[in-house]
């Protein structure tokens, strides 16, 4: 097992991804014909992601992961840093649909102790 951290090692593996592929795309993760294995220049259909997230969740264990589950856990990682990133990386235009979405707020512990 790799030494290093899970989001150091999906980048270092989508660079070399990147650098490797035969095909210019200004998308990650493009389609492929279903004649070959050579990746087109368009993007992956929305099908296409849901089954390779139920492919790879289900060897794992995993059935109940959904693709949006990755948006809702980067925007919850980036709002925890800063909330503005976070709203610029998902897309809102509002940051109040951003804290309302992603900004776990946890109580301190003892926060109730004595209240009554």
């Amino acid at each position: 097992m790799s030494s290093e951290t899970p989001s150091v090692e999906a980048h270092q593996k989508i660079t070399t991804w990147l650098e490797q592929r035969p095909t210019e795309s200004p998308f990650i993760f493009p389609s492929f014909s279903r004649r070959s294995a050579i990746p087109s220049t368009e993007a992956m259909s929305e099908v296409a992601i849901w089954k390779v997230v139920q492919r790879y969740a289900k060897l794992c264990d995993l059935e109940h992961i959904k693709p949006h589950d990755f948006r809702r856990f980067l925007g919850t990682q980036l709002a925890a840093t800063d909330i503005r990133d976070a709203q610029k990386a998902l897309g809102h235009k509002s940051i109040e649909v951003t804290a309302r979405h992603y900004v776990l707020d946890t109580l301190k512990v003892g926060l109730t102790d004595n209240l009554y």
